[in-house]
């Protein structure tokens, strides 16, 4: 679990880390913007498998935003747009907006993203200064919470929500909910999934030890067993190591894996066998993944 600094790309710690450490193979389990700070999950070689399985986990982000400011990127790295002189706003309201944006919303994606159009990423077409229109997208915003304000007009707040949110997206959505522009100061994740900030290193420390031991390492079977999990029968083992689709009813109902996104099989040694989701129509579990 890798604490990301400020100022550098997700994919710039990914080509550090498998330069310094000499890996086959090296992916990360959710993109932060380069002002952005706190857990990457690095995926490390057989584990870069699951690295789109950990990219759909929920996140939780503190930070903080101005209100006032809002610019093209919907950060301070942005140019400003638009700057409000007198802004008269409570927390009574800040709350209240937030309360707005908490539950199942609409999002459009910012120009300034890697989202592509027409095969060309957004943010090149925002650096040409062409705007397009963009989709919006269903997320989950479970928890929006005011932690305080300063005299500067500067938010501080903690946000719970689905894979897929900007975060800076979503204050500048609340700057214009109250009618005063927002732009995104800092930003920290403290936790993606089951990986949490407390549990992170830092780059520079990083150390061979510290991929074999320590809680910043978790190995492919421990990442594994965060997911809801089933012990599966020998028997029914077997076959599904040899591609059988394993059918509800073959399956103990506890936990009730139907009822979950994506959940994990494992052997009767409790070893990861397969990770799976259900498939609703066909009575089955889907094998995302077989581990043999």
């Amino acid at each position: 679990v890798l604490n990301k600094n400020e100022g550098h790309t997700s994919s710039y710690f990914v080509g550090r880390i498998k330069k310094k450490f000499r890996f086959k193979k090296v992916g990360h389990g959710g993109t932060l913007d380069p002002m952005a700070t706190g857990v990457l999950p690095i995926c490390i070689n057989d584990a870069t498998k699951l690295a789109g399985y950990i990219l759909n986990s929920d996140k939780v982000y503190e930070g903080k935003f101005v209100l006032g400011t809002e610019t093209d990127t919907h950060d301070l790295t942005g140019k400003i747009i638009h700057q409000e002189e007198n802004v008269q706003v409570n927390e009574k309201a800040i709350c209240e907006a937030m309360e707005k944006l908490t539950g199942t919303i609409e999002q459009v994606p910012p120009m300034f993203s890697a989202i592509k159009y027409n095969g060309t990423p957004l943010y090149k077409l925002a650096r040409r200064n062409e705007v397009v229109e963009r989709k919006s997208r269903q997320v989950q915003i479970y928890t929006f919470e005011f932690k305080g304000i300063e005299k500067k007009l500067e938010v501080s707040f903690r946000v719970h929500c689905s894979k897929g949110v900007y975060v800076r997206t979503l204050c500048h959505d609340l700057g214009k909910m109250l009618g005063t522009g927002a732009s995104l100061k800092s930003l920290i994740r403290t936790q993606t999934g089951a990986f949490k900030i407390e549990d992170a290193l830092s780059f520079e420390a990083l150390t061979p030890e510290a991929f074999t031991q320590g809680a910043a390492w978790k190995s492919l079977d421990d990442v594994l067993k965060t997911f809801p999990f089933q012990v599966i029968p020998t028997l029914l083992s077997k076959k599904i190591r040899n591609g059988y689709i394993p059918k509800f009813y073959e399956v103990s109902a506890k936990p009730d894996l139907r009822e979950v996104p994506m959940g994990v099989f494992l052997d009767d040694h409790q070893k990861p066998l397969a990770l799976v989701s259900p498939d609703i129509g066909r009575q089955a579990f889907k094998l995302l993944r077989v581990f043999l």
